[in-house]
């Protein structure tokens, strides 16, 4: 235990000795920044996925027309930040869901298969919604092996059946969650599909759980599957003012009573406490939303997290992510002009090596702006999804790609110094950064996972105080994991690439 302390703290040490910078990544589209309307009146991307292949898919609420007509609107990027043509037409899917052309998509996923799920809502007449799921293929085509010609629309026999979150089981059985009206009464709901589309008999009644989460109005915008196939749903309670809502479920759907009081939590932090997204770090549970908020797994409060449990933020929270080095990051929206996306250390406080102190702002083109959802890719990348408005013409599906170094390994400099290699995985002739704070003597060279030395750039030459770049030839390397050593004769940083 005393080792594995000792080494944690010299990594956090180190971390913010030199900072993660972040920056928006300039090889995706136009200046890390996407968009696409094809068109489309009003598209506003609510959810955000990322395929195995690197593609992203975006999606949300489209106008069909210039009228009031709404549907569901999928569309998919190539890693690169282009529209993928192959997908959709001109790489966008736009559907009319239900009998009255008013459905909106609110949540996105994709099966191991690489079908994609759209989940919302569909009015079936003035006054009732449905549970409304659409599954894709890989092309954007419809998959009639799922519903009715690819879409399933669920009426429990209750006004105002939304659909917030969705959720994929490891047996492929599809989780979804959100609110209905009955009895006077907003309450939670939950549905559990089977691949082909059926309701799941086996989970609560008839494929339906739905319940009141306090003694009020209520209803769910977010949920998240356990390794123990346990749900854990959250959402919003109204007592005396709007406060947390979550709610821990056996795979059944039945309450886990070894969760808070009979399997609820709930949690009043201001008048206006509304959670919109859940993520699970190991077995503690997140939420985010006005505050961000972490839970044992018994339901109590973590006090070892932020301040007494609760990590501030600047705005509403409405994306949460854990990071590979477990670290959090948020994204939400300061004001309609103005989103942000911040990154909290694994106990809830604030990594200011991150943007400034802790925060990147983005303001786009003077419009309202708006960041819904964001997702880690692999090679450790960050994607934001949602909208922009454009006052003058309409209204865009956006993603934003930002790329931090990879620090491993690190050791200060005295002059503290914070390399950042792009791109990275690596290509032939890669630019290296840095910034010196006094002159240095320094070498730069390549190891390979073992340590041993395959290349030199450059050895004991003068670097000035101030910003440098360098341009690096990396040669041939197969693929594998190396490092990158940069040296000033006392002590090294190491920063770990990747060739695929």
């Amino acid at each position: 235990m005393k080792l594995v302390l000792s080494i944690f703290s010299l990594l956090f040490f180190s971390v913010v000795a030199f900072g993660q910078a972040a920056e928006y990544d300039t090889s995706f589209s136009e200046n890390g920044i996407a968009t696409i309307s094809n068109g489309i009146f009003d598209a506003k991307g609510h959810a955000l996925a990322i395929q195995t292949d690197g593609k992203i898919v975006i999606g949300g609420r489209v106008h069909l027309d210039f009228g009031l007509q709404w549907g569901f609107g999928v569309a998919r990027f190539k890693s690169d930040g282009t529209v993928d043509s192959s997908f959709g037409i001109n790489g966008m899917v736009v559907l009319e869901v239900g009998d009255q052309s008013y459905a909106t998509l609110t949540s996105i996923a994709i099966q191991q298969d690489g079908k994609i799920i759209g989940a919302g809502w569909a009015e079936d007449s003035v006054t009732q919604r449905d549970f409304a799921l659409v599954r894709y293929k890989t092309d954007g085509s419809l998959d009639s092996t799922f519903g009715s010609d690819g879409i399933v629309l669920t009426d429990s026999d209750k006004r105002n059946n939304e659909i917030n979150g969705i959720a994929l089981q490891a047996d492929g059985k599809i989780i979804v969650a959100g609110e209905n009206y009955s009895d006077n009464w907003n309450r939670f709901a939950l549905a559990r599909y089977n691949s082909d589309g059926t309701l799941d008999p086996s989970f609560g009644d008839n494929g339906i759980v739905a319940f009141k989460a306090g003694s009020s109005h209520c209803g769910a915008n977010a949920l998240v599957v356990d390794t123990n196939g346990k749900i854990i749903v959250a959402g919003w309670t109204q007592a005396d003012s709007l406060g947390y809502a979550i709610v821990k479920l056996n795979a059944d759907g039945t309450h886990d009573l070894s969760f808070g009081a009979d399997g609820l939590v709930t949690t009043f932090i201001t008048d206006y406490s509304i959670p919109y997204c859940v993520v699970l770090q190991n077995d503690k549970i997140i939420v985010g939303g006005w505050n961000i908020i972490r839970y044992n797994s018994d339901g109590e409060i973590d006090s070892q997290f932020g301040s007494f449990g609760v990590a501030y933020n600047p705005g509403f929270v409405y994306g949460i992510c854990i990071e590979n080095d477990g670290k959090i990051l948020i994204t939400g929206s300061m004001n309609p002009e103005k989103i942000f996306t911040s990154r909290y250390f694994s106990n809830g406080l604030i990594d200011q090596s991150f943007g400034p102190n802790g925060t990147i702002a983005l303001e786009y083109l003077g419009d309202w702006i708006y960041s819904y959802a964001i997702i880690q890719q692999p090679d450790e990348k960050i994607v934001v999804g949602g909208y922009y408005y454009n006052t003058f013409v309409n209204t865009y599906f956006i993603v934003i790609r930002y790329i931090t170094e990879l620090a491993l390994g690190v050791q200060e400099f005295s002059s503290g110094i914070s390399p950042f290699i792009y791109p990275n995985p690596v290509h032939q002739f890669e630019q290296i950064k840095y910034t010196l704070t006094r002159d240095e003597m320094l070498t730069l060279s390549l190891t390979d996972a073992n340590g041993t030395e395959i290349k030199n750039f450059f050895a004991y030459q003068k670097r000035v105080a101030g910003n440098h770049i360098e341009q690096i030839n990396m040669g041939e390397l197969a693929a594998g994991n190396y490092f990158l050593v940069l040296d000033n004769g006392k002590q090294k940083v190491t920063v770990k690439l990747v060739k695929q």
